[in-house]
């Protein structure tokens, strides 16, 4: 829950940065990245993970923005166009020549991809970093913490972060 400042506001600007405070949930993160992941009941867990972020996008599909929100475009532009949101990876300089190639090989084809398939995928507002850090167990209660990456996009892409995180887990299938 939002914490009122001395001066009865929510949101505070201090060296030209928003600043808010909020309450402490409780729960522990999911896990480490690059650390194996040490859960009991996994499926369960990644079930209620999977509930819980749908809840949270349908819940945002009939929150009314206030007329000033803006948030990163995680669309087709803003995730393989000539600018996308996080910079032009494939111009990364520790990339070879042919990883550069294999990378823009790889933009294009999901650039495609979105194309052909993007009337079809749900879109909307989305976490953008539903990392293991950034999700919290407490008891049988999913949490949801650090939406500085929100934005508008595909809900899939919520999805693909998770997997992508999990990808070298034993049961990933």
């Amino acid at each position: 829950k939002p914490i009122l400042s001395k001066a009865g506001t929510f949101i505070e600007t201090v060296n030209g940065q928003f600043v808010s405070v909020l309450t402490w949930l409780s729960g522990q993160p999911l896990g480490k990245a690059s650390q194996p992941l040490i859960i009991d009941d996994r499926l369960g867990t990644f079930f209620r993970f999977g509930e819980t972020l749908a809840k949270l996008h349908a819940i945002s599909d009939h929150w009314q923005r206030p007329k000033n929100f803006s948030r990163p475009a995680w669309d087709i532009d803003g995730l393989t166009g000539p600018e996308p949101y996080w910079g032009r990876f494939w111009e990364n300089p520790a990339l070879n020549a042919s990883e550069t190639q294999l990378i823009i090989a790889a933009r294009d084809r999901a650039r495609n991809a979105l194309l052909a398939q993007s009337d079809t995928l749900d879109f909307g507002l989305v976490h953008a970093d539903v990392v293991r850090e950034n999700v919290l167990i407490d008891g049988s209660q999913i949490r949801f913490i650090d939406f500085d990456d929100c934005g508008t996009g595909f809900r899939l892409f919520d999805i693909a972060t998770a997997l992508q995180k999990n990808q070298r887990e034993p049961d990933y299938a």
